[in-house]
């Protein structure tokens, strides 16, 4: 399964996703949402029983509509006396690539980074993890993915892309881990901000449940 625990970027075959969309949709209680998914190495050979509330997933999502359990980029803070929610993970296509990036609290469009710009895509995925599989953020620098890495998506030219974030102007932002460009980009008022140094979004605990046993 080799060092890290990717996406898998292989979509559910249409009876199976119109049964995984009905079943999610009655456990969750979301209707607004579409369900095909996206679902990590490990997971995708986990039991039945299981699936449902053990695997972090793609949600696929359209102008501000969300996910039930999305993952946060950093922790909400208080700025002035004013409560600052933290945006979400997400990610976009783009001239043939799936792009990481991120969905700003009240944002009706997921911001991508591609080209120097920093992209707004209404039609966007976000990542979903409802049961609550133990992530964590950890350092790497210079293109470097850590063990555990979650992907993200792929570039135009199919190089994996990990989900990866950055501080800059005060605020956690999610990007992409662009490991030939040895940096991370992540988007921020209308441009592409890279970084040499960043975190990476990674599986932190493997239940036992999840390996069948």
């Amino acid at each position: 399964m080799g060092d890290y625990l990717p996406l898998s970027l292989l979509h559910l075959e249409s009876e199976e996703y119109e049964a995984a969309r009905y079943k999610y949709k009655i456990l969750s209680g979301c209707t607004n949402v579409d369900t095909r998914q996206f679902f990590t190495q490990v997971e995708r050979d986990t039991c039945p029983e299981t699936r449902e509330h053990s695997r972090i997933h793609m949600v696929s999502c359209y102008s501000g509509s969300s996910c039930p359990s999305p993952v946060k980029v950093g922790p909400d803070n208080l700025t002035w006396g004013h409560r600052r929610f933290a945006g979400t993970v997400g990610a976009a296509r783009h001239n043939g690539g799936l792009i990481p990036g991120i969905v700003m609290h009240g944002a009706s469009t997921c911001l991508i980074p591609w080209g120097g710009q920093a992209i707004a895509k209404s039609e966007y995925y976000m990542l979903d993890n409802p049961g609550n599989v133990g992530l964590v953020w950890v350092r790497a620098s210079n293109g470097q993915v850590p063990k555990g890495a979650v992907q993200g998506g792929y570039s135009e030219t199919g190089e994996k892309l990990y989900i990866g974030r950055i501080t800059y102007g005060g605020m956690n932002l999610s990007g992409k881990v662009h490991p030939s460009h040895g940096v991370c980009y992540v988007p921020h008022n209308g441009q592409e901000v890279r970084n040499s140094s960043y975190e990476v979004l990674c599986l932190k605990t493997i239940p036992l449940a999840n390996l069948g046993l």
